[in-house]
């Protein structure tokens, strides 16, 4: 992904006096049962970026969210950076900071299939409906978001690039409707 990034914006090192493109690539997984019965199971993919150019002191931002537009959208930020640059851009340079962000996980939860996935929310959902004969019923969440983000900047002739940085967010959710008589839970 570096590797696409950087050569997406190599062509452009003399022309402009700041280029950013920043990607984030996302997948999610969500399981959820009513009662006794699944009720949802969803997972997706997503990619979305932006790309920052600066040309004598115009600046622009363009987004994207599909690779094969990244060099038309590199273009259209260049221009849109061009049509407004009329001073002189001034940045300092600062040394660049690289770091490799990435969590440790004991078992990565994107390592365990989806059919699991549910067994195991099922089984919790099963523990909750057989606890007490007066739950009448539950809702039962799972969710997994995992993020990974990409940045390659070049500015004057300095080509940064900043490795994936990942975030892995899990969530669960547990309701439960019990009934007394004369009184609901």
């Amino acid at each position: 992904m570096q590797d696409q990034l950087q050569t997406a914006i190599a062509p452009y090192c003399k022309s402009v006096d700041y280029l950013e493109v920043r990607l984030e690539q996302s997948e999610s997984t969500s399981i959820s049962f009513q009662g006794p019965q699944l009720h949802a199971v969803d997972r997706s993919f997503g990619l979305a970026g932006g790309i920052r150019a600066c040309h004598n002191g115009g600046w622009s931002f363009v987004t994207f969210n599909d690779l094969s537009e990244l060099q038309d959208r590199v273009e259209q930020a260049i221009s849109q950076a061009k049509l407004i640059g009329k001073e002189t851009t001034q940045l300092a340079f600062v040394e660049p900071a690289i770091a490799d962000v990435k969590v440790e996980l004991g078992n990565d939860p994107r390592s365990i299939s989806l059919d699991r996935k549910r067994e195991i929310v099922e089984a919790y959902n099963q523990m909750l409906l057989e606890f007490d004969p007066r739950i009448q019923t539950t809702i039962q969440r799972f969710s997994i978001f995992h993020s990974g983000s990409s940045t390659c900047l070049l500015f004057a002739v300095w080509y940064i690039a900043e490795p994936i940085a990942t975030k892995p967010r899990l969530t669960g959710g547990t309701q439960m409707v019990r009934y007394k008589p004369g009184r609901i839970f």
